[in-house]
């Protein structure tokens, strides 16, 4: 969980988006309110890498 100091959470995560599990874990984070900030895939396997953020609501700034 990210500080009060922190203005987003943010989230790494590696997996693989065209399996059933990867689209689903996608789809739950863009529904709790994530916004995909950076997404990285590799030429040799499937595996990607995704940097998730959103607002912290414990924010004072």
């Amino acid at each position: 969980m990210a500080s009060k100091r922190d203005p987003y959470i943010v989230v790494v995560k590696n997996f693989v988006v065209s399996d059933r599990p990867g689209r689903k874990y996608m789809e739950k984070m863009l529904n709790d309110g994530y916004e995909v900030v950076s997404e990285t895939k590799t030429a040799f396997t499937r595996a990607t890498t995704v940097t998730f953020r959103k607002p912290n609501p414990k924010y004072k700034g």
